[in-house]
């Protein structure tokens, strides 16, 4: 009997530590749960209600970073802001779907040369753009760190 006894307590000596150490094994950093970031289904696009006004036209080099989508210039780096009706973003390959009219969808990635057709504010024709921002009405608004010394809403991508 007294060998059962001691039988029995090594048992459950041996199951505290077994539980034990798996507790600390499921506690470990590699178990950690992470938290999880919400990701806007616009990435870094900045996304307006209304398509960009006048007739006017730009040309350059599409830049896409992690927070914001550019247009460079001849000296120059604009903001752009897309259009809710005819853009998207495909995150698994960092590109601007933009719809024209036609049968095909445009992809824009960065480094691509685009001519856009649209309207543009600059700080010094229009004054601060924080401000005349702040009026519109933003489907997915820029971040601060995004505004430069222009912002062009885009109309259309020739």
């Amino acid at each position: 009997m007294a060998m059962l006894h001691l039988c029995l307590v090594v048992a459950a000596s041996v199951l505290v530590v077994v539980v034990g150490c798996g507790g600390d094994v499921m506690r470990s950093p590699a178990h950690t749960p992470t938290a999880q970031v919400p990701v806007s289904p616009w990435g870094p696009l900045a996304v307006a209600s209304r398509i960009g006004g006048d007739d006017a036209r730009t040309a350059g080099t599409l830049r896409i970073t992690e927070d914001c989508v550019f247009l460079d210039t001849a000296g120059d780096t604009a903001l752009l802001v897309w259009p809710r009706e005819r853009t998207a973003w495909d995150a698994a390959s960092s590109e601007i779907l933009y719809d024209r009219p036609g049968p095909e969808i445009q992809r824009l990635r960065t480094g691509d040369a685009v001519a856009l057709g649209g309207s543009g504010l600059t700080v010094a024709e229009d004054g601060p753009l924080l401000r005349l921002l702040s009026q519109e009405s933003w489907v997915a608004a820029p971040a601060s760190s995004c505004l430069s010394g222009s912002v062009w809403f885009v109309g259309d991508v020739e």
